[in-house]
């Protein structure tokens, strides 16, 4: 796997990127009926979603291993939800989503901010796809 993900990035003239325990698990979770060459399919879907990242994260995958990691992270959490909620509760500590958010919110509003409102240059001083940029900002009820 390793040796695919560089030679992309040699192919596309990219930095190693790095790989996040998600992207790992992910496809550990994964039937994998085909063959090795599926295997580098898909992590070359991937890289290709995440040109612009320096690391490969699960939300990069194809649809249908988000929908297992999903599906994984629901029955976690129905056996153990009440032990993993308790716990965060004690440490002071979010859950990863609402913190994700928390700070995804903060940093669009920011970077308009510093943009005055402006997408170009918003989407110029952040490396954000036009198209992301406004799903954020429909995504936190934004108005430019």
């Amino acid at each position: 796997m390793i040796f695919c993900i560089s030679r992309l990035c040699e192919r596309y003239g990219k930095e190693t990127k790095g790989i996040s325990s998600d992207f790992l698990e992910a496809l550990a979770l994964y039937d994998w009926p085909g063959n090795v060459r599926e295997l580098f399919q898909t992590i070359e879907q991937a890289f290709a979603r995440a040109i612009h990242a320096p690391t490969l994260f699960g939300i990069h995958l194809p649809q249908p291993f988000r929908v297992r990691m999903a599906h994984a992270g629901m029955q976690f959490r129905e056996g153990h939800g009440d032990q993993v909620e308790s716990g965060l509760a004690k440490q002071n500590i979010l859950p990863w989503r609402e913190l994700k958010a928390e700070v995804e919110k903060e940093y669009i509003t920011r970077l308009l901010q510093e943009a005055r409102g402006n997408i170009q240059t918003a989407c110029a001083l952040s490396g954000l796809s036009r198209a992301r940029l406004y799903q954020l900002i429909s995504r936190y009820d934004m108005s430019v």
